[in-house]
């Protein structure tokens, strides 16, 4: 299903992502990350709903390959963006001091936006709360965490 080209069948696997336990996020972490980086390339207009999902799943794990992706998901200048924004930095939000390596493209991306725009505040805002992270939750690689022994929970 998560390689399924229509977004809104992607998205109907969203209820699931809290109930995997993890043998089933070993076995389904590559492509629910694949699911993440790629839009589904008919019925874009449910196609993030999946990828959010992704987001906060991957986030609460605490993957290292979840930053760059909160990041790649967010694509400003495509329609329904602050939407994405908003997930996107609530997620980003979850790495703490980790999340401060990817400042330069935060900035970046708020460097394309006029002062009084609404992502703009929020871009602002996030910036200013990495900056001030003291937080470090311990991050895993998706490497680590598929060679990890896993229980049925």
């Amino acid at each position: 299903m998560l390689e399924n080209d229509d977004g809104a069948a992607r998205g109907s696997l969203q209820p699931i992502y809290g109930k995997l336990t993890d043998r089933d996020l070993v076995a389904l972490l590559p492509e629910i990350l694949k699911a993440i980086r790629d839009l589904a390339p008919s019925n874009e207009m449910f196609g993030d709903d999946i990828r959010l999902a992704g987001l906060d799943l991957v986030s609460r794990l605490h993957l290292r390959e979840g930053m760059p992706l909160c990041l790649s998901v967010v694509e400003i200048k495509r329609w329904g963006s602050g939407r994405r924004l908003v997930k996107c930095m609530e997620c980003l939000g979850r790495y703490g001091v980790h999340a401060k390596a990817v400042l330069p493209e935060l900035r970046e991306m708020r460097r394309s936006l006029k002062d009084n725009d609404k992502n703009a505040i929020l871009l602002d805002k996030t910036i200013a709360a990495i900056e001030a992270a003291t937080d470090s939750p311990t991050l895993v690689d998706l490497k680590e965490f598929m060679a990890r022994p896993v229980s049925g929970r």
